[in-house]
């Protein structure tokens, strides 16, 4: 399995972040090498998102991008809230 990473640094909409996997998906359906891969499954996008509500929303969007072949996943990590929207020193 070969994939790619992206973190949602920007907490961008879901509308957004789904969007930009469709232009993944089609950049790397272009390309023979991926072309192979998704045809045999084993290309992923991995979204790296804030919460958890967030990435449950990611999963449910994801399904429009399924008939491209390219696997798309949301995954939260919770220190990303930290890191994005850090709490202020007392």
């Amino acid at each position: 399995m070969i994939g790619l990473i992206r973190v949602d640094v920007g907490l961008d909409e879901v509308s957004r972040i789904v969007s930009r996997c469709h232009q993944l998906a089609r950049r790397h359906q272009q390309l023979p090498g991926f072309r192979q891969l998704i045809t045999a499954g084993q290309f992923e996008i991995t979204y790296l998102v804030a919460t958890e509500q967030k990435a449950h929303r990611l999963t449910i969007a994801f399904d429009s991008i399924a008939k491209t072949g390219v696997r798309c996943v949301a995954e939260s990590s919770p220190a990303l809230l930290e890191w994005l929207a850090p709490l202020p020193e007392t």
